[in-house]
């Protein structure tokens, strides 16, 4: 008995220390919430298009990065706050969601966390709570099933660099 035990603790701890366990939360397209306009340009490159958008506050910069492969990110204070993706992004989320897949696939992925439901004209939104205050975001065409576009962010934002 003693043995079994130990060889499931083994198989566990393998699992959780190796590639098979899943991403963190707050990760989308191989870019993590806090991260730095340097981590983010090691990973994804030069954004095509860059655009800064106005803020109610002066001591707020916020920058949008674009790039052709689907992603935008929006910088706050030079750090990644927001994460969007799109078609032709093929990138999924840590659970194994798409573009283009249905909300009833991302209601069963994320059925355990807690989710709300925005109508937007024509777009319905459902916002997942991840981990603490992580959320996700998916938006569906009012009159299709698959995603059109996911988001992640914090409702708390992170203003320093992520290790």
């Amino acid at each position: 008995m003693k043995i079994k035990i130990l060889s499931l603790l083994s198989i566990l701890f393998f699992l959780l220390t190796s590639g098979y366990a899943r991403e963190k939360e707050d990760t989308l397209a191989g870019i993590t919430l806090g991260w730095s306009k340097v981590q983010v340009k090691k990973i994804l490159g030069e954004p095509q298009n860059v655009s800064e958008l106005e803020s109610d506050s002066p001591d707020i910069k916020q920058v949008v990065w674009e790039y052709k492969k689907g992603i935008k990110i929006l910088f706050s204070n030079d750090y990644v706050e927001v994460i969007i993706i799109k078609s032709p992004c093929n990138i999924p989320t840590p659970r194994g969601l798409y573009i283009g897949d249905t909300w009833r696939k991302a209601l069963d992925l994320y059925r355990h966390s807690s989710a709300y439901v925005q109508n937007m004209g024509y777009e319905i939104g459902i916002v997942f709570t991840l981990q603490e205050d992580v959320k996700l975001s998916i938006s569906i065409p009012s009159d299709k099933e698959e995603i059109m576009t996911i988001s992640i962010w914090r409702e708390e934002p992170i203003n320093s660099e992520v290790p």
